[in-house]
């Protein structure tokens, strides 16, 4: 009857909306539809023998065994300290300290008082140091406005804040968060600064998103004691901390820094110290391929639905336009100063030099950079693009690209594993998926990787590499493990 009619439309209406949310990545979701819209036409027993069939579906689905291993069985032995040197006692927390009370050190602030930490704000004045107060307040008003948290609650967050000039204050300081300009000299002064006001046993911590950590330890006098905290931003949406183990940097000191991620609520991923860790070089691949592919001709078009069909949360250039193609390429003069002949152009250096040098298009910040930003909110790509990278005419298949955007950062993570800067393969898998929202249904690179299988994957990358040149050269680890029949994560 009637009843039919309308839960049909409803059934017909959610799936197109899963779908145009999901792009088929789920088959969890699209299992629930379909028992839902089946069942409908049945008697009840007949319904639950259908539901039967499709959940045995979804749990041989290799999309289900990976989210599972990756999302709560790995997830949650990272949040319970797999990582932990298990020779050191925990650390009583009552008291960090924050240098810095910008975006990044206002966001640490807020959530380490939230956990009920005291936490010592530096900055240059006091003016500057109560900024800390205003990011709490701004917060606040987005959740008091949602009926999700009141003023009192503000305050009480707030005076556990204390903002000051004077780094005498930071005494009673368990560990200190470094979280200023991204500059070495900055970023040594405020450490020296650091280490001479606390005790011999305070941890001294970076949060740096590129700048080597061993590099950093050289300022202070006992680089034992410091270590690399990268949070993410905005630090109250993002689970991730990347913690940075410099080449000096002692287990209790890593211990330590484990227990306020762990007091904070966040999931650690430890690495080794390299340039640009873990996160920012894997995820970056993700970018520079998007960039790259316009001046092959594809369509940007093209380039924004292959990302977004791929399960990754933004498209690539909407995402370059987000981090900021002035901070890109900036990012690249300082690596090109610091490696010297080393350094090798990657496929979006000439883009970001059009972009940024010649068209002054430097990001959402700067109110332009691949896309146009209207005052309605809406944002649109920039039509120069077509003119100053000349659309091919024969377009490549989005599957193509996919497969491109996927494979790169794999590869990258295999990278990272082959030179020792992650140390746990399994920490890949979740860092990635919580860290940079790399496409969750495949369970991580490595994961995805395993589930192609080890010789399909190498060979993927081969014919990839001969099109598009040495960066789809698999690592030798990974051409070991085809010819040896294993997986990277058995």
């Amino acid at each position: 009857g009637d009843m039919e009619g309308s839960a049909k439309k409803t059934v017909m209406i959610a799936t197109a909306m899963f779908h145009a949310k999901t792009y088929g990545n789920y088959p969890a979701g699209t299992a629930i539809l379909s028992c839902v819209a089946e069942g409908l036409r049945l008697p009840i027993d007949a319904a639950f023998d259908v539901e039967k069939r499709y959940c045995v579906s979804v749990l041989l689905n290799p999309v289900a065994r990976s989210m599972v291993r990756t999302l709560s069985l790995d997830l949650e032995a990272a949040k319970k300290g797999a990582r932990r040197p298990p020779t050191i006692g925990r650390l009583s927390l009552d008291c960090i300290g924050v240098i810095g009370a910008g975006l990044m050190g206002g966001g640490i602030a807020l959530e380490a008082a939230r956990s009920g930490l005291r936490v010592v704000v530096i900055d240059r004045s006091i003016e500057d140091a109560r900024k800390v107060h205003d990011y709490v307040q701004r917060y606040f008003d987005r959740q008091i406005k949602r009926n999700r948290a009141t003023q009192e609650q503000c305050d009480a967050i707030k005076s556990k804040i204390e903002p000051h000039s004077d780094y005498a204050r930071l005494e009673p300081a368990q560990i200190v968060i470094e979280a200023v300009f991204e500059d070495r000299h900055i970023k040594a002064q405020v450490s020296r600064s650091a280490e001479a006001h606390t005790s011999s046993e305070t941890v001294i911590a970076s949060n740096t998103s590129t700048l080597p950590i061993t590099g950093l330890a050289e300022a202070v006098d006992d680089p034992e004691k410091f270590i690399g905290l990268h949070f993410f931003s905005p630090v109250e949406r993002m689970a991730l901390v990347e913690v940075i183990r410099g080449e000096q940097t002692n287990e209790k000191t890593l211990a330590y820094a484990l227990d306020l991620v762990a007091r904070m609520g966040k999931v650690p991923v430890v690495v080794n110290d390299a340039r640009g860790f873990f996160t920012s070089r894997v995820f970056g691949t993700y970018i520079t391929e998007g960039i790259g592919m316009l001046t092959e001709g594809v369509s940007p078009a093209l380039i924004e639905q292959a990302g977004r069909i791929s399960g990754m949360p933004m498209p690539p250039l909407a995402l370059a336009d987000e981090v900021g193609l002035g901070l890109m390429h900036q990012v690249g003069v300082q690596t090109k100063a610091d490696l010297g002949d080393a350094y090798k152009d990657n496929a979006a250096t000439p883009v970001l030099n059009e972009l940024v040098v010649n068209c002054g298009r430097t990001g959402k910040n700067g109110g332009c950079g691949f896309y146009d930003y209207h005052e309605s909110g809406k944002k649109t790509l920039w039509p120069g693009l077509v003119e100053r990278f000349k659309t091919a005419k024969f377009q490549p298949d989005v599957e193509h690209l996919i497969q491109r955007f996927l494979s790169i950062q794999a590869l990258e993570s295999v990278r990272c594993i082959e030179q020792g800067v992650m140390i746990e393969a399994a920490d890949i898998d979740y860092a990635s998926i919580m860290g940079w929202g790399f496409a969750p249904h495949t369970g991580g690179p490595l994961t995805m990787i395993d589930t192609i299988g080890v010789p399909e994957f190498v060979a993927r990358c081969d014919s990839l590499a001969a099109i598009y040149g040495n960066r789809f050269d698999p690592p030798q680890l990974l051409r070991n493990l085809a010819k040896q029949g294993l997986k990277l994560r058995p």
